[in-house]
């Protein structure tokens, strides 16, 4: 077998085993040509993509259970900076002051993670909303790093 005869055949085995196990955190582009990414979250994750300002690798739009959803988060990695001014741009859109129907926020650890703060229930249809309100909350951020 020749050396582009074997790469070919690694790489194949390597995107079925990835798709296999859609659950790893990934590069943006990687989860995107694998169809990784869940369609009600795409276009979030794809304006937290960025690059020199903020990549994504893992997220979930959040699933239903009986009479609940599960919370959705992006995961990511970005500078303090621009995690500064997304906190304060959730924090002027929350309920009751903006465009937001749920609390929001930067989770912070080895990465952060945004996600809703929501002790009680979530709606599907306020939470599909808060992915638009949140991309245009995203970009005004992005824009104030350029």
């Amino acid at each position: 077998m020749s050396a582009s005869s074997a790469q070919k055949v690694l790489r194949s085995f390597s995107l079925a085993w990835k798709r296999r196990n859609p659950g790893l955190p990934r590069p943006y582009e990687n989860a995107l040509e694998l169809g990784l990414i869940e369609p009600r979250i795409a276009e979030m994750v794809s304006h937290l993509n960025v690059p020199g300002i903020v990549r994504t690798y893992a997220c979930c739009e959040g699933h239903e259970r009986v009479g609940d959803v599960e919370l959705p988060y992006v995961a990511f990695a970005a500078e303090i900076d621009f995690v500064r001014v997304l906190n304060l741009k959730l924090l002027g859109a929350a309920p009751g002051h903006g465009a937001l129907k749920h609390h929001w926020i930067v989770e912070y650890g080895q990465s952060f993670a945004l996600r809703p703060h929501a002790p009680g229930k979530l709606r599907r249809e306020a939470m599909d909303s808060d992915f638009a309100t949140l991309c245009r909350i995203v970009d005004e951020a992005v824009r104030e790093q350029n």
